[in-house]
């Protein structure tokens, strides 16, 4: 027997360091679980699981969880999300966009709002409003050359087919002599380069060609875009 006590602690005090890790860890995983065990039982340790009922595993969950979990009315939100979870006709909360300006479309940022706590005025369901100041502001309004971004797609003054008749027409002015080439148009709200807002020229190749020109007699040529040659 003594030999066997040696033997032991020996064994122990070559391993000691091992020993006391391993001792630690069962004594960390004992915690665990007794804490567990304490938890669970306020919870009442049975019954087979079913979410509908709050359960998860085989373990029920206490009370207060369980009925934050429910769902009473069978409309498919959970007790904790149903603005009245006894009524099949309401579900969550709606998110409202305050409207400062009445144009129909709130600020970006939302509030939720349960039926019964939606105020009366000044909410809206659609946002996307850009300046909720300015009630001519919106994702509804046209854009105009006027240095805003009054249709609020994150663009100032930029032409698509809604906008189109607030802009105006330049044309293409290659030859650089002030009259543009009616057949090469764009719209925009300032003449972009290379363009003119005056139309007419009939040759965009030669500058000495164009309606701010005196016709040439004899040479052939419809110098002042006239439409007709050598009218001296």
């Amino acid at each position: 027997m003594i030999k066997e006590n040696n033997c032991m602690n020996f064994f122990i005090e070559k391993n000691k360091t091992w020993v006391l890790v391993l001792v630690t860890v069962l004594f960390v995983i004992s915690l665990v679980l007794f804490i567990s065990v304490i938890y669970l039982n306020n919870g009442n340790i049975s019954g087979d699981a079913t979410s509908i009922d709050g359960k998860f595993g085989n373990f029920v969950l206490p009370d207060s969880e369980r009925k934050l979990n429910s769902d009473i009315d069978g409309d498919g939100f959970i007790k904790s999300i149903d603005c009245n979870d006894s009524d099949v006709g309401v579900g969550p909360a709606t998110l409202y966009y305050e409207d400062s300006d009445s144009d129909g479309y709130g600020r970006n940022v939302g509030e939720a709002f349960c039926p019964e706590d939606v105020p009366l005025f000044g909410y809206v369901i659609v946002d996307g409003d850009c300046d909720d100041s300015n009630s001519i502001i919106n994702p509804r309004s046209e854009e105009k050359c006027n240095g805003y971004d009054d249709d609020c797609d994150g663009r100032i003054d930029d032409v698509d087919e809604v906008d189109s008749n607030y802009f105006n027409d330049f044309y293409q002015d290659f030859d650089g002599d002030g009259y543009g080439n009616p057949s090469i148009i764009t719209s925009a709200c300032e003449a972009p380069t290379g363009y003119v807002s005056n139309i007419g020229d009939c040759n965009d190749t030669n500058a000495n060609i164009n309606p701010g020109v005196l016709e040439l007699c004899g040479n052939g040529i419809d110098d002042d875009c006239s439409g007709v040659v050598d009218d001296c």
